[in-house]
């Protein structure tokens, strides 16, 4: 329940973001601490995803490019001669994937829906400042809304459904009702172990690699500490944190598989490069050769491991069947 890594991190986190920072996760509300989790827009962080390479890595497992991101890759292969589509985002944060899709004349409607009150009015003031009449985002508990019957073209994730529980009633009935007759679920999604307890494997992994480093790549952010050692987060800290962080993410896959027809499926891997980058990722963002370098050993490696263990991350696209 509690590691030393909860001692360590909790200390460098207090020097990052301050006091209060800690205090706001003691909030006795499980849905107030998600909300203060994800209202912290103004906090800025060093993890995996701030590296641009690890998206375009993602983008070529996903597409066969780098360039080429998800959201175009599935409206250039799937939806290129559909027109008035709807596509509902769940857990949307401030709206950057959506806006991806709605690029797109493809699109009627697109909706995206978050608990956290200050990302849903980033989002919007996107979508206005862009010109988007095709886009609208709303803030309100998933749970709580009644969702349209059989309505929608798409359901997306993008990071969000690992914060979902009771996943086989959400995603068997909810999500599969309000989607049309084959109607598409699409997941950009952590679907590792519960409350991202990573394995002993991966972490021996991921400390490899960091001992290989040269010291100006173990510079912990805003700090002037090294980071010497990767750590597994306890589930006590978890769930003080962020009650929904992880909570059913293992059960993910074998539930949709449950549900829905699989259209194709992509391993992303992060089992390796989320411990090893998280605090650090800062450093490997300045995109000059030697960085560029270590980046594809690094992936490389995590490729190799991913063949042996589950991976923690997958972009899917399935399909409803009645």
């Amino acid at each position: 329940m509690i590691t030393k890594g909860d001692i360590i991190e909790t200390y460098f986190k207090m020097k990052q973001r301050g006091v209060n920072y800690i205090l706001s996760k003691f909030n006795l509300n499980k849905n107030s601490r998600v909300k203060n989790t994800f209202n912290a827009v103004e906090i800025s962080s060093s993890n995996y995803w701030i590296i641009k390479e690890v998206k375009e890595h993602w983008n070529k497992l996903i597409s066969g490019d780098e360039q080429t991101e998800y959201a175009d890759y599935v409206v250039k292969k799937y939806l290129n001669n559909e027109s008035n589509l709807t596509l509902l985002s769940l857990g949307c944060g401030a709206g950057s994937h959506e806006i991806k899709f709605a690029k797109h004349n493809n699109f009627s409607q697109i909706k995206g829906i978050d608990l956290a009150p200050k990302l849903i009015d980033e989002a919007n003031k996107m979508a206005q400042q862009n010109g988007f009449t095709n886009l609208e985002y709303e803030a309100g508990n998933v749970y709580e809304i009644n969702l349209p019957n059989a309505y929608f073209d798409i359901v997306l994730f993008h990071s969000s459904l690992h914060h979902f529980n009771h996943l086989d009633s959400f995603i068997g009935n909810k999500i599969k009702s309000t989607l049309k007759k084959n109607g598409l679920l699409i997941i950009h999604e952590y679907v590792g172990p519960n409350r991202i307890q990573w394995t002993k494997e991966q972490l021996h992994k991921a400390d490899e690699i960091l001992n290989t480093l040269d010291s100006t790549y173990k510079k912990r952010f805003r700090l002037n500490n090294s980071k010497t050692k990767n750590y597994r987060p306890g589930k006590l800290r978890m769930i003080i944190s962020d009650p929904s962080e992880a909570v059913e993410s293992s059960n993910i896959l074998p539930t949709i598989h449950s549900h829905f027809k699989t259209i194709e499926e992509h391993h992303l891997g992060g089992n390796i490069i989320m411990p090893l980058f998280k605090d650090i990722a800062h450093n490997f963002i300045d995109g000059s050769t030697e960085t560029k370098k270590i980046l594809h050993t690094i992936f490389e490696i995590e490729h190799k491991f991913i063949q042996a263990h589950s991976s923690d991350f997958v972009f899917g696209i399935y399909q409803k069947v009645d």
